[in-house]
Formats: structure tokens, C-alpha cells, sequence
């Protein structure tokens, strides 16, 4: 249970939410030491269109996917 199939999209997503979170953070920080409010109301903005996705069909990117594999082998019909 601690360590199922669950801890590899933990360890392959954590790092992924912290580097958001660390640009979010710095971004908001660099808006507060130059004094300008509308570039921090603008990373809020930009997260929050970017939160919708997935929320409704016209607001989803393409999951249509289709896998082949083939394969040659030099070989005839009765060998195989």
C-alpha cells in the first residue's frame, strides 16, 4: 500500500506542482517588490483560464489517440 502504483504518479507529478507553484510564487514576489498590482492580477488570471480545461468538451485539447505496432520477421508462415 505505501509504495503501490500510486507512488509513480506521485514522484512523476510532484515535481511538475512544485515548479508551478515555485514560478506562481516568484512571479507574485517579483510583482510585489516592483510595485505593480496588475501584473500580479495577471498570473491569477492566466491560472485560472488555464484551471478550465478539461472542464467541458469545446474546453478540452484532443485525447484521440491510436497505437499500431508491426513487426517484419524473415521467416515463413510455417516457421512462425
Amino acid at each position: 500500500m505505501l509504495f503501490g502504483e500510486g507512488i509513480i504518479c506521485v514522484l512523476m507529478a510532484a515535481p511538475i506542482a512544485y515548479f508551478i507553484a515555485a514560478l506562481v510564487g516568484g512571479l507574485t514576489d517579483a510583482s510585489r517588490k516592483a510595485q505593480h498590482p496588475g501584473a500580479q492580477c495577471f498570473i491569477w488570471i492566466v491560472a485560472a483560464v488555464m484551471s478550465f480545461e478539461g472542464t467541458s468538451s469545446k474546453l478540452s485539447l484532443s485525447r484521440d489517440e491510436e497505437v499500431r505496432v508491426e513487426r517484419t520477421v524473415a521467416a515463413t508462415p510455417a516457421e512462425n
